[in-house]
Formats: structure tokens, sequence, C-alpha cells
């Protein structure tokens, strides 16, 4: 029953993730890949601060507050930039 109620758990993120990508592609119509470099990066620095010793909770929020830092800085180069936007292939 573990296994089960863990691979739901799993699959609950996996399709926030995919419909990050499709909304961020095919409605907004930009090349926005920011979930895929998110995702990485907030356990890269939960993990890290959870090896350094500080408690789980500083560790989750810190790793929240990276992805939210790096989503920010790509939608401020994304603005600026005209080399983002995507052809409909559809």
């Amino acid at each position: 029953m573990d296994l089960v109620i863990a691979t739901a758990a799993q699959g609950v993120l996996w399709g926030l993730y995919a419909l990050g990508v499709y909304l961020t592609y095919r409605v907004l119509d930009i090349a926005d890949l920011t979930v895929e470099g998110s995702f990485p990066l907030g356990a890269a620095v939960a993990a890290s601060m959870l090896v350094a010793g500080s408690h789980s909770h500083d560790g989750n929020f810190c790793g929240m507050h990276g992805r939210l830092r790096l989503g920010r800085h790509y939608d401020f180069s994304a603005r600026n930039s005209r080399f983002l936007r995507c052809s409909r292939v559809f």
C-alpha cells in the first residue's frame, strides 16, 4: 500500500510539472523551461542545506526561495528578449 501512495504522489508532482510546461509553451507562446531548471535547483539547495546540518524546514524554505528567484530572473530576461517567442507548429 505504501508503494501505491508514493507512486500516486509522484504522479501528481509530475502532472504539475507537465502542466507548467504546457501552459508556458502552448498558452503563453513562450519557450519557458524554467520548470525543468527550477525543480533540480530547489532540490540541490535543500539537499546541500540538509547535508550542512540545517533543519529540514529551513532547507525546504531556501530551496523554494531559490526556485522562485530563478523564475523571477527568467521572467525578467524573457520580457526583454525577442528570441524566446515560439512559432506554432500545429
